[in-house]
């Protein structure tokens, strides 16, 4: 579950792109979590994909491709 403070930091990360384009925030929501966290979780990683509206599956490939 993501916090209200990691929420809000990721809101802060979403505006700075396109309304219809929150999936790009995904890995500066990543990098959130996973300091937040001090590590990722496939949980962790379906929470960001929900609350960006975006397809999880996609995002856990991320970890293994980004140095998040």
């Amino acid at each position: 579950m993501l916090t209200k403070i990691t929420r809000k930091k990721i809101d802060r990360e979403l505006k700075k792109f396109p309304i219809d384009q929150k999936q790009s925030a995904i890995i500066a929501a990543l990098q959130i979590i996973q300091t937040e966290n001090s590590f990722l979780t496939d949980e962790l990683i379906a929470f960001a994909a929900d609350y960006l509206a975006t397809v999880s599956y996609t995002h856990l490939t991320l970890p293994t491709i980004y140095s998040v």
